[in-house]
């Protein structure tokens, strides 16, 4: 006997029904293998997982290749999968608290109980606002001044409430630091559009969004141990992160099919100048941030 749609009755013979598109699936299921139907439908977790994460760990470029090509049955779309990564990031992040050791603001020593007077022997403060490079115990320590007296106020303010509770400023920084990546990204994919301009931009953006995807995996997945205790595994993991400048340059090289001259001055270009663009960013939102304590 042929089925009907039960949504609208229509015959079906297929997984969808032609007229208005529901699935046939039944539900009628154990909880256990309802749940996995759900997982499937909703997240994508299905072959095109497998097919999608093997090559875009271990084979850079291949996967934006062949989705511009056309070979896009097999993966999981861009779309999607940098939401499921950056989601996975995001939440491996808010279990680690931002930690700082030292902080001054126009000249004054911000603890968690008090803000200090500057001693005499301190210098004029900086013009602009920068990260101090040292550090104790892995915690950073930043010199910061505004210009404006009533700014450097609400900053030191702001950096006493982050010392005294590290986990709200968190869930602040964590929340505009994944508002920016919709920023970010597309900008990125302006930077490779400069230096391969025949290229359609949205070519570009498949490319810059299937290595955010990359990128949201490592750091979500170097992240992991710190965020579980496990200190010492944290400190081996780090050095993954040296992979992605090598990352960037074999994947530009497969996805653009350039030589390796070419793809490594144009890498360079891009890593400097996403660099900068990323830190700029991070300076921003971190003062953002703070004042918003």
């Amino acid at each position: 006997m042929r089925a009907t749609c039960e949504n609208c009755g229509t015959p079906v013979d297929d997984q969808y029904c032609t007229s208005c598109g529901q699935s046939t699936a039944n539900i009628d299921l154990p909880v256990v293998d309802f749940a996995r139907d759900m997982a499937s439908e909703v997240l994508g977790f299905d072959s095109r997982v497998r097919h999608t994460l093997w090559p875009l760990l271990f084979k850079p470029g291949q996967v934006p290749r062949e989705y511009v090509e056309g070979h896009r049955a097999r993966f999981v779309p861009p779309v999607r999968l940098y939401l499921l990564t950056s989601f996975f990031m995001f939440v491996v992040l808010s279990f680690t608290e931002f930690q700082v050791s030292n902080v001054e603001v126009d000249g004054r020593q911000v603890t968690a109980g008090s803000i200090a007077a500057p001693g005499p022997a301190e210098t004029a403060p900086a013009t602009e606002a920068e990260i101090d490079s040292t550090s104790q115990e892995g915690a950073g320590a930043f010199t910061v001044d505004l210009g404006a007296d009533e700014w450097n106020d609400r900053l030191a303010v702001g950096f006493q409430r982050l010392l005294a509770d590290p986990s709200a400023f968190n869930q602040v920084f964590i929340d505009r630091l994944a508002k920016s990546m919709f920023v970010l990204l597309p900008a990125f994919a302006g930077l490779l559009k400069l230096l391969w301009w025949k290229r359609l931009y949205v070519h570009h953006l498949v490319f810059a969004i299937y290595f955010h995807s990359f990128v949201f995996l490592l750091v979500g997945s170097v992240g992991l141990p710190d965020a579980l205790g496990l200190e010492r595994l944290a400190r081996v993991t780090d050095i993954l992160l040296l992979s992605v400048p090598i990352y960037l340059v074999v994947g530009l090289r497969t996805f653009y099919a350039s030589g390796w001259v070419g793809t490594l001055l144009k890498s360079a270009v891009v890593t400097a100048t996403y660099g900068v663009m990323g830190v700029a960013t991070m300076l921003t939102l971190l003062v953002i941030s703070v004042l918003a304590l």
